[in-house]
């Protein structure tokens, strides 16, 4: 469960941290080594809840400097997978070299307060932004 967290949270630091170097640094593998995107399934405890969430990482995110994290949220009632199934933002990803997220909300919805209207989000007061 803390695994994906962990793993999430070292690689968001090491991006913030090839950010602050003034000098570029290359990391790449050799040209022979085959890289292959990945999509990866993870989750994090929120407030005792298990949230699950989606990673798309393209195979040259990282390696040529920082690389931009977009949150990709499904619509109301939908979920991350079929929402990354529409969207075709894994491509998008590929080919802009950046990593997508598809966070999975817990009751269909997500808590957006005042705009959403009452959204069963809201009203159960699920922590999507810590999330």
């Amino acid at each position: 469960m803390r695994r994906g967290f962990v793993v999430l949270t070292a690689a968001a630091l090491l991006v913030v941290l090839a950010a602050c170097r003034s000098e570029p640094v290359s990391t790449a593998p050799e040209a022979s080594t085959p890289l292959r995107a990945a999509l990866q399934f993870g989750e994090v405890d929120i407030d005792g809840q298990t949230r699950t969430y989606r990673l798309w990482a393209p195979p040259t995110a990282g390696f040529e400097g920082p690389s931009a994290l977009v949150f990709a949220l499904h619509d109301a009632f939908g979920t991350a997978d079929s929402f990354r199934q529409a969207t075709q933002f894994d491509q998008a990803a590929s080919a802009g070299n950046f990593i997508v997220a598809y966070p999975e909300s817990l009751v269909g919805t997500w808590n957006g307060g005042f705009c959403c209207g009452r959204a069963r989000a809201d009203a159960e007061d699920i922590d999507d932004l810590g999330f």
